[in-house]
């Protein structure tokens, strides 16, 4: 600052001097850290639930439901496996 500036009076009505802002300021910053931190704290919890109840996100395609006859048919298949009649079951079940 020069000499003139720290002469100069401070305007009527401004009596918040710039240590006064810092300090608002650096209380809103402390507010809004405390508010990311519970919400980090959140998603973490979030994270680990899911975790331990089998859901979280590994990349991996949901399981596809199979009705009771394509189950007979896989069965059967498996049973027959490394055979023609395994290869004609496969193809039956295809046509289907």
């Amino acid at each position: 600052m020069s000499e003139n500036e720290e002469d100069k009076p401070v305007e009527e009505g401004k009596t918040e001097t710039l240590v006064d802002e810092a300090n608002k300021a650096a209380e809103r910053m402390e507010a809004a850290n405390k508010e990311s931190k519970e919400i980090l704290e959140r998603q973490e919890a979030l994270a680990a639930h899911k975790a331990l109840a089998g859901k979280s996100e590994a990349g991996q395609e949901p399981k596809k439901d199979i009705s009771a006859e394509e189950k007979k048919v896989n069965a059967a298949a498996e049973y027959f496996e490394g055979t023609q009649l395994e290869t004609d079951i496969r193809k039956a079940n295809e046509k289907k």
